[in-house]
């Protein structure tokens, strides 16, 4: 094959109608790169299309809409907006990025951002160009190899059976006090609490409590969801005896409040607005910053009541695997990684056992 005039080789192919041509300083280094296109063409049909990494990523977030819950949708939305529509790197090419651009972008992050956010965007993005290199837009998704930045562990703060007694009672109205009855005799999430269902979530013959919905923010409004956050969250508890009275006192005030509310809507919910609309969980937050405050306990949130349920019963020797149906973790490896600290403790109650059966 004779060189062009510029003393290079050049070979061709035609691929839908349109010749490609390859060139190299040798024949076969022009062959060579015809041979690589041709595989690239097999492995990865949409890599012409020069897709830029923000397309892809709102694309494939589109492509997913039906099969997330509205709060997972609206972190993706958002992070994806954030970190990559309006970030340089959501300008590159899909076929140009590579690992080290990502390790980069995330040290870069991380000097300013939580490991926690910088880990939300790894999931995601991995997520959305793992979609990418199975739909052949890309070889393999670059982010393969890449770890997630790692997580100090935060010492879970938790309450005391009499700081449990002390917070109830601090709370001003009674349906406060029911709220946070709720929460640390079930362990039940905020959302969740809040989408219980005073016509369907209870069993008061049988004492139990089922997690049907949950309520969660879609913009500034709250609304009712029942894509709650993992299979698992939906489930049926047992609840004392206490508790099931105080939520049939609160039942009684939610219907009284129907009643003599005009244009109420009754969407069910045990804890409304006096429209009947949800609680907002920022006025949930606020309530326990204040009761904290008056306790003299900084640091603690609404959340770690959440810590305290699943600490004691675990300290109290109830086995792990009831603490995760419980608290509805994905997984009983959940349950063990946030609760790891308690294993220590639990194990040195082991000699007492000991000396009692041996």
């Amino acid at each position: 094959m004779p060189k062009r005039k510029d003393g290079r080789y050049e070979v061709t192919i035609q691929i839908n109608g349109k010749r490609k041509h390859f060139l190299g300083r040798t024949l076969k280094e022009a062959k060579d790169k015809r041979e690589q296109y041709i595989e690239m063409q097999e492995k990865c049909p949409l890599a012409e299309k020069k897709i830029l990494l923000k397309e892809w990523m709102s694309a494939w977030l589109e492509s997913i809409k039906n099969n997330i819950s509205p709060v997972t949708h609206t972190n993706y939305y958002y992070t994806i907006k954030k970190y990559i529509t309006e970030a340089p790197i959501g300008n590159i090419l899909l076929v140009d990025l590579t690992p080290a651009m990502f390790r980069t972008y995330f040290a870069d992050l991380l000097t300013e951002k939580s490991p926690r956010t910088v880990n939300n965007l790894h999931t995601i993005l991995h997520a959305g160009l793992k979609q990418a290199a199975e739909d052949g837009a890309i070889t393999v998704s670059p982010l393969t190899n890449i770890k997630h930045a790692k997580m100090p562990r935060r010492e879970l703060k938790t309450l005391t059976n009499n700081q449990i007694r002390q917070m109830i009672e601090l709370l001003p109205e009674e349906w406060m006090k029911c709220y946070f009855r709720i929460a640390a005799y079930t362990g039940l999430r905020m959302g969740e609490i809040s989408g219980l269902d005073y016509k369907r979530s209870f069993d008061f013959k049988k004492s139990t409590l089922t997690v049907l919905q949950s309520i969660v923010k879609v913009g500034k409004e709250e609304k009712i969801s029942t894509d709650l956050k993992t299979k698992s969250s939906r489930r049926t508890i047992s609840v004392d005896k206490n508790t099931m009275e105080m939520i049939h006192a609160q039942i009684s005030r939610t219907l009284q409040k129907k009643l003599s509310t005009p244009h109420f809507k009754d969407n069910g919910l045990l804890f409304c607005r006096d429209d009947g609309s949800p609680v907002r969980r920022n006025h949930i937050e606020k309530i326990s910053r204040r009761v904290f405050k008056l306790m003299e306990l900084p640091g603690m949130t609404f959340h770690s009541i959440r810590h305290t349920h699943a600490t004691m019963l675990l300290k109290s020797g109830v086995h792990h695997k009831i603490v995760q149906y419980r608290l509805g973790h994905s997984s009983f490896q959940v349950t063990m990684d946030i609760y790891s600290h308690v294993t220590p403790e639990i194990e040195s109650e082991v000699i007492h056992v000991l000396d009692r059966i041996i």
